[in-house]
């Protein structure tokens, strides 16, 4: 991602060439936390069966071109109807439901 992750801004590392990452300003920490709550939104609400994440973080909170959030660590996944816990789902990224209805979803951004 364009914009690396979350954490990057949380522990604010140095840049490839960019040198220290800008700061973010308040509309876009408010954009991002929006983004990150519809993302799990989706994955609880909005799928059947429901999806949990169990591996919420920062890391997992990715951020494109315009600050756009994308959940990211999906490999600790699981249909919170599996008895199992430890059976998981696989898959890359999730783009976020709004962008989904929108049908602006790729191959490469679904699950």
């Amino acid at each position: 991602m364009p914009n690396k992750d979350l954490s990057s801004y949380l522990r604010r590392e140095t840049g490839d060439d960019h040198g220290q990452l800008a700061s973010l300003d308040w509309i876009t920490r408010l954009k991002i936390a929006i983004g990150a709550a519809e993302g799990l939104c989706y994955l609880h609400h909005d799928c059947v069966p429901p999806i949990v994440h169990r591996d919420f973080q920062a890391s997992s909170i990715l951020l494109d071109d315009n600050f756009e959030v994308r959940l990211g660590s999906l490999s600790e996944v699981c249909a919170a109807a599996e008895t199992d816990p430890r059976e998981t789902r696989f898959a890359r990224f999730l783009r976020l439901p709004r962008a989904m209805r929108a049908g602006q979803s790729t191959s490469g951004s679904g699950m």
